[in-house]
């Protein structure tokens, strides 16, 4: 007879492991079975608490950045939007400026699906890094008459337990933001290029970070004022990575000789844990045409 407690678990999972009940009930029959009581109990109490966690962190996505979209309906959102103004997946080439940080792939994942393989154009914190040269490798993959995608943005997290940023110690941007708060108590001087060189004007210190650093520093006053810091973090990002972007778009568009439309999304990506869907908050959506010039505004 099988424990009561055992049953109990398998009630209370049965629509999602019905599979493993029935192979388990099979296998019970078989002379040579030993009942594992306690660890396939242990199995269905830990996916109950999974659930939970997930429920907890989508939760907090709605709450925090109510107006995020999970990756699944971010792309359908976009792609029918472009396929209005005349994007096709054959002739859309996709580039993107996020983190190197594996956890920020998900959307070039889900995107590449639809529109093809990328051209990276990010480095450290999201901040598109290529610059120019990247804009040129983008418009070179360009089929003729056809158009481009650029994703941008920073990231967050929000973990199992709904704290936003836990994963802050992990990344630059704790780094940017002590420097901020130290430059800003006077507790340390502004860096400048004297300080990433040294005396024979070799690199000395990493020269992404020290970038990075410095973007954030108009943000100071707002970042010390904010009432959740790890939230507020990402925004301020997000503001000086798009002011560098439109101003890339243009100059590269200037360089270039593009007959197609340029569309730019960018955003917080919002990374979640396992068995939730990662997300995205947009901030800016909107057609340029080959002169870098503002066409129309997409956001929904």
């Amino acid at each position: 007879m099988i424990p009561a407690n055992f049953a109990s678990a398998l009630d209370a999972d049965i629509s999602q492991h019905w599979m493993l009940m029935a192979a388990v009930l099979g296998a019970y029959f078989l002379k040579d079975f030993v009942f594992d009581e306690v660890r396939i109990t242990k199995y269905f109490a830990q996916r109950r608490v999974a659930r939970s966690n997930a429920k907890l962190a989508a939760s907090k996505v709605a709450s925090t950045f109510p107006t995020a979209l999970t990756n699944a309906e971010l792309l359908a959102v976009v792609r029918k939007t472009l396929k209005e103004h005349g994007f096709r997946k054959m002739t859309t080439q996709l580039g993107s400026s996020f983190s190197t940080e594996e956890m920020n792939h998900s959307l070039e994942r889900d995107f590449s699906r639809v529109y093809g393989d990328h051209v990276p154009m990010g480095g450290l914190a999201g901040f598109a890094w290529g610059g120019l040269r990247a804009f040129s490798e983008l418009f070179e993959a360009m089929t003729t008459n056809g158009d481009a995608l650029i994703l941008y943005g920073p990231h967050v997290n929000v973990n199992s337990d709904g704290i936003v940023g836990s994963d802050l110690a992990s990344n630059s941007a704790k780094k940017a933001l002590q420097y901020v708060k130290e430059v800003s108590s006077g507790a340390r001087k502004e860096m400048t290029m004297d300080d990433v060189m040294d005396e024979s004007g070799m690199l000395c210190m990493d020269m992404e970070q020290y970038f990075v650093n410095n973007a954030l520093l108009p943000y100071a006053e707002r970042l010390n004022k904010a009432e959740d810091i790890a939230t507020e973090l990402p925004y301020t990002l997000f503001e000086a990575q798009d002011t560098m972007m439109q101003e890339l778009v243009v100059e590269g568009c200037e360089k270039e000789e593009i007959r197609g439309f340029v569309a730019m999304l960018g955003g917080i990506q919002i990374s979640t844990p396992k068995g939730v869907s990662d997300y995205f908050l947009p901030l800016r959506f909107e057609l340029r045409d080959g002169d870098g010039q503002l066409v129309k505004d997409l956001m929904w």
